[in-house]
């Protein structure tokens, strides 16, 4: 008659999503770091720009790979290819605006700066507060910090 379940595990409960979140952050620093380092190699070498359907076939390629290996330790694999491909894409757009521009390396640090700086201040404020961050409580934030 009485359907009511008791949580006797919270603490577990709790441990493993903290865990869970940490694997997270760790594998997305793990991507971008390999992502920004494929095109630090890529802006490096000078490539230019790419065939459009070539760097359309690889990231389709490395995409369904890591879809189809979701649930095998390749999938990590794929994860990092596909961050390498998408990075190493990169690089040549990232020689544009730093060899067209007049102010082109100042523009691509800033916004790399600011991307950094945004994503760990939220990042930390959500581990900080243990609330549960959604766009429209992100937006609410840079609007409220930008009128200051």
């Amino acid at each position: 008659m009485n359907n009511v379940k008791y949580n006797t595990n919270s603490t577990s409960a709790v441990v493993q999503k903290n865990k869970v979140l940490t694997n997270t952050y760790i594998l997305l620093s793990t991507t971008l770091l390999f992502s920004g380092i494929m095109s630090l190699i890529s802006y490096s070498m000078g490539i230019g720009f790419v065939n459009p359907f070539i760097t359309l076939g690889l990231y389709f390629l490395t995409l369904f790979m890591t879809y189809k290996n979701k649930n095998k330790s390749s999938g990590i694999f794929w994860v990092f290819c596909l961050t390498g491909v998408l990075g190493f894409t990169l690089g040549p757009i990232l020689n544009y605006y730093i060899n067209a521009l007049s102010n082109g390396s100042e523009i691509v640090t800033l916004s790399l700066l600011t991307t950094g700086t945004i994503f760990l201040s939220l990042s930390a404020y959500a581990n900080v507060t243990k609330k549960k961050l959604f766009i429209s409580t992100w937006f609410f934030i840079f609007r409220n910090s930008n009128s200051i």
